[in-house]
């Protein structure tokens, strides 16, 4: 009795090689989006990997795939242009608020000809420290005079710093919600609280965040 052999189907080489194209495709599309990720926010990251997911599920073409690339570059494009904007002076994205609720008066810009200024707040009272934007505290630490002061790191090479405070209310890298009280300064004759903005590692003028 003569026994049939099962036949194995084989791939040919032209479909084999779409294969290899279409797997090749598909991993350089999930390396652009792991090397772009740091720079989007959480959503627009998930939507991105889904668009690429579903391709890994379904048989498409090689248009399909090219398709689908140019539809997450187009999320990343706009993601990227929001976060950006959202932290450029003057934009609404990442709010900043006056970071006492006493009066503060400009003191002279540390240097000749920068726009840079740093606002100094005074009273007779207490002073309360609120963090001006959300953010993480990047640095706590005693100033020349002998007060604390502590930095906040927003994002985007912007930092604000909170100067002459005598007690401080968090620790370092500590996350912080804008408005949140973190320091104080005390009720006694010099003492003021000195606030600045910092831009990837310049003094700017706080008026550019800030409507005081």
């Amino acid at each position: 009795m003569a026994y049939k052999r099962r036949r194995i189907p084989v791939r040919t080489g032209k479909n084999l090689g779409k294969t290899m194209i279409r797997q090749v495709l598909l991993c350089i599309l999930l390396l652009l989006v792991i090397i772009l990720a740091k720079k989007m926010d959480t959503a627009i990251v998930n939507n991105a990997f889904q668009a690429v997911k579903v391709q890994f599920t379904k048989d498409v073409t090689i248009t399909g795939i090219t398709d689908a690339g140019k539809a997450v570059l187009g999320r990343f494009k706009d993601g990227t242009t929001a976060v950006v904007a959202s932290l450029t002076q003057g934009n609404k994205g990442l709010q900043f608020s006056t970071p006492s609720d006493v009066p503060g008066t400009y003191s002279v810009s540390k240097t000749q000809g920068s726009s840079g200024k740093t606002m100094e707040f005074q009273s007779d009272k207490e002073i309360q420290v609120y963090a001006s934007a959300g953010g993480t505290v990047s640095e706590i630490g005693i100033d020349a005079e002998g007060n604390k002061y502590i930095k906040i790191y927003h994002g985007n090479d912007i930092t604000s710093l909170y100067g002459g405070c005598s007690t401080t209310y968090v620790q370092a890298l500590e996350k912080v919600k804008r408005g949140q009280m973190i320091g104080s300064v005390a009720a006694e004759e010099g003492h003021k609280l000195r606030f600045e903005i910092w831009d990837d590692g310049k003094l700017v003028d706080p008026a550019d965040y800030i409507a005081f």
